[in-house]
């Protein structure tokens, strides 16, 4: 399965609005829009929001926060994932942690 996507980014380091457009090849068919934020609210904390989905309902909706160190970041967040399938909508609720060291 792949996905073929572009994206684009306005903003700077502080605040920025992405938006993106994709469709699958091998197994993965089908339209996929992608849009993002992130805006800084400190020194050391970062909001974030980053959302996948299709035109039939589907997707995955994610939201956090990132905790900026000099080389040390730690993400916290809780990613949903919908599936909107007539009559029922299903809502998985996921918690989101990552850690990057910059060296």
């Amino acid at each position: 399965m792949g996905l073929l996507y572009g994206v684009s980014t306005i903003g700077g380091p502080d605040r920025s609005a992405s938006i993106g457009l994709g469709t699958g090849y091998h197994g993965a068919n089908g339209l996929v829009v992608m849009a993002g934020a992130e805006a800084r609210t400190s020194r050391r904390v970062k909001w974030m929001t980053e959302n996948w989905f299709t035109p039939d309902g589907k997707g995955v909706f994610g939201g956090g926060f990132r905790l900026l160190g000099e080389r040390f970041s730690a993400d916290v967040g809780l990613m949903l994932v919908v599936d909107r399938d007539e009559p029922h909508t299903s809502v998985l609720p996921l918690p989101v942690f990552g850690v990057a060291w910059h060296f």
